[in-house]
């Protein structure tokens, strides 16, 4: 089951729409039947991300995610070591990334854009940007 935020846009043509009531049965019911923690749905519609197996995805809530961006099944963005560097404790997504299945990403990293992040995948180092990394921990492959 794929979402792709734009099918969730109609709201926007609809004024007298409660939108915050909307948005609270949308998460409700990725929370409940796909297993899914994405506290900021409203945030990742506007960066336009797809979710092509929406199953068991987890969001840390200031995770920033680019626009453009594929998340497969069971990937998870969370909080971890803190990165002086990049004065954060969670992970920042650049544009047009895709994090495949199983994913984890975890600290005060960045992912450059066009990045791709292979399958099982224990990203805990900064990835720049047209890299393919993969692996426990990732390394650069490509």
């Amino acid at each position: 089951m794929a979402i792709t935020f734009h099918y969730f846009r109609f709201y926007d043509k609809i004024s007298l729409m409660n939108t915050s009531s909307l948005f609270k049965r949308i998460k409700k019911i990725i929370k409940i039947k796909l297993s899914c923690s994405i506290p900021n749905l409203r945030y990742l519609m506007k960066q336009n991300a797809h979710l092509p197996h929406a199953i068991g995805i987890t969001i840390h809530k200031r995770a920033k995610i680019g626009k453009n961006c594929a998340i497969f099944q069971n990937v998870t963005i969370g909080a971890g070591k803190y990165n002086p560097v990049h004065d954060s404790h969670v992970p920042e997504i650049g544009n047009n990334v895709t994090l495949y299945a199983n994913s984890i990403i975890i600290g005060g990293i960045k992912i450059g854009d066009n990045a791709i992040i292979g399958a099982g995948s224990v990203v805990l180092n900064d990835v720049p940007p047209n890299t393919t990394v993969a692996g426990n921990p990732a390394k650069i492959i490509k």
